[in-house]
């Protein structure tokens, strides 16, 4: 081969490969977050990133929720998908630009990827009960377009098919009447940790106060996570105060909504015909996690 036909051959080859360089997708972290050495939060830490921290990604799509990316200094690693806003413009630049929520909005702040030693899979084994524990310990909030207009607590509490009228992808923001909160269990969810600080508050909402311990409740879950966080923005989201807050009550809760498997045979929609033989709540369909509540005016649901 001449010189001349290998310097053409070294230029074709330098050309081909110029657009998929150029279009080398670009992210910006939106929220604080760990960069793994694989694919799961239980894999070893190599950096801890900031709001707004740059990288590109490897790969466009992600394993197990999580990104292959490049740190601007060289380092490589893994970030998780949910906590990443991708350039999809072409331009290079993902500042400013929405979430891989797709809310339109600029992130809020939130808890920790990992809490107390605890990762967001938690301790659970195997990979379905992995990925529920990494939906009930979101650390993000739903912005306004997350927010699934439809999903009232009336449309939650009525008969119908749980595994289609609804999407994790979603947050809702109800108004009910509180009927109970109490101190939640042992849950790999939270490492198995069995101080009552550090485990989930169970909330139980019906939609009128004649409801209140005679009809089954949707369920809404405060985790340990998000009450550490408020605890630093001088919320008290302690259990023993939630109580003595919100129950017999009426309250806007906003958060993200989760259905959680584990409680299907327990729950009217999904265990017609159960009330009274073992059905204790309406629905698998949660609010989970709550990420923000506020009391209704004049406590009544009008205008709340």
């Amino acid at each position: 081969m001449s010189v001349s036909s290998a310097h053409h051959q070294i230029l074709t080859l330098l050309l081909s490969l110029t657009p998929a360089i150029g279009h080398a997708q670009t992210a910006v972290a939106n929220h604080n977050l760990a960069l793994h050495t694989g694919p799961s939060s239980k894999t070893t830490v190599l950096a801890n990133l900031a709001p707004q921290d740059e990288m590109t990604l490897i790969v466009g799509t992600p394993t197990h929720g999580y990104y292959e990316v490049r740190l601007p200094n060289g380092g490589l690693g893994w970030a998780y998908g949910k906590y990443i806003s991708i350039d999809t413009s072409g331009t290079g630049s993902s500042r400013g630009g929405p979430s891989s929520g797709a809310s339109g909005q600029p992130p809020e702040g939130g808890p920790p990827e990992t809490y107390r030693g605890c990762d967001l899979e938690g301790t659970a084994t195997s990979e379905k009960f992995r990925a529920l524990n990494v939906l009930k310990n979101r650390i993000t909030q739903p912005g306004s377009a997350d927010i699934d207009r439809g999903a009232t607590l009336n449309a939650i509490l009525a008969p119908g098919s749980d595994s289609t009228r609804w999407s994790e992808t979603k947050g809702a923001s109800v108004v009910a009447y509180v009927a109970e909160v109490k101190h939640g269990a042992v849950e790999t969810v939270n490492c198995g940790d069995s101080l009552q600080p550090y485990e989930d508050t169970h909330i139980e909402l019906v939609g009128q106060a004649a409801d209140a311990g005679v009809k089954n409740p949707v369920i809404a879950e405060v985790t340990p996570r998000w009450r550490d966080y408020m605890k630093g923005k001088s919320h008290d989201w302690s259990t023993p105060t939630l109580r003595a807050t919100l129950r017999h009550h009426w309250v806007r809760f906003t958060g993200w909504l989760m259905k959680d498997f584990q409680h299907a045979g327990q729950a009217d929609n999904t265990n017609p015909g159960g009330v009274g033989a073992g059905n204790w709540r309406a629905t698998a369909w949660e609010i989970h996690p709550i990420t923000d509540f506020k009391l209704c005016p004049n406590d009544s649901p009008a205008g709340c």
